[in-house]
């Protein structure tokens, strides 16, 4: 690995935005609540790091449990703290990597989704596609400006962006 500079990954999980949130800003002014965000905060910290250690991250890496129930309005919190931490850090939005967890599948979704299989008489087909709509509603709007980006698909739920750089590129 010589030759290869380091890279800072920040990395944060569990947030599962939703009603237990500790984050959460119902009933704030607009003031107060630009102070209150978990973004904000991260962000405050961050920069002490980078004005005091010289540390800023490269990478944003957001894993498991993004949301608390995959419900619509959880995964917009969690669209607005991505953005407003990548945005925060002068990151593009390729530089931040999302992995959902347990919690960012619409259960209420998948259930129904088996029940109307079973009221069709046809057997559900893998993935399972409707426990992921949330999720991917918000992914799709994250990365709607990332140029070369792959959707994701009901038949392949999952992506990986190139990386490109002059030794070579990975994916």
């Amino acid at each position: 690995m010589a030759g290869r500079q380091a890279i800072t990954m920040l990395h944060v999980s569990d947030m599962q935005f939703g009603a237990h949130h500790r984050f959460g800003t119902d009933g704030m002014t607009d003031g107060d609540r630009e102070h209150a965000s978990l973004a904000a905060r991260l962000l405050k910290d961050l920069a002490w790091l980078r004005e005091k250690r010289g540390v800023a991250p490269d990478l944003i890496v957001a894993s498991g449990d993004l949301a608390e129930w995959a419900r619509p309005a959880e995964f917009n919190h969690v669209h607005d703290f991505l953005s407003d931490l990548a945005e925060g850090l002068g990151l593009a939005r390729d530089r931040v990597v999302m992995v959902p967890g347990n919690h960012d599948v619409n259960w209420k979704k998948c259930e129904a989704y088996f029940l109307n299989c079973q009221g069709d008489d046809h057997d559900p087909v893998l993935p399972y596609w409707p426990k992921w709509e949330p999720y991917f509603a918000m992914f799709s709007r994250f990365y709607a400006d990332v140029r070369g980006w792959p959707p994701l698909a009901s038949a392949s739920p999952s992506t990986t962006f190139s990386d490109c750089h002059q030794d070579g590129c990975a994916t």
